[in-house]
């Protein structure tokens, strides 16, 4: 949409849209690091066998393959992934 490479300025180019020039730098999401990237697959892997497990179960297991992760980083993950632990 705006293209900071062309002769116009970026500010011309915002006020020309009718969009703030703040939104142009501040809009894009963060990357996810291919780490992270695994363990929600891995996550998600778990949570399609059973619907019970949180974030203490999932850093368990997923302590084998990721050592030093703990029940925090997965429950930051899990929050982003928009899932909870579906409890009986």
């Amino acid at each position: 949409m705006i293209d900071p490479t062309h002769p116009l300025s970026v500010t011309r180019q915002s006020a020309a849209l009718g969009i703030s020039r703040g939104t142009v730098y501040h809009n894009t999401p963060p990357l996810m690091s291919p780490g992270d990237l695994a363990l929600m697959r891995r996550i998600d892997a778990l949570r399609w066998t059973s619907r019970l497990t949180g974030r203490a179960c999932c850093a368990a297991s997923c302590w084998a393959t990721s050592p030093g992760v703990g029940r925090r980083r997965i429950g930051t993950l899990m929050l982003h992934m928009g899932i909870a632990a579906v409890f009986p």
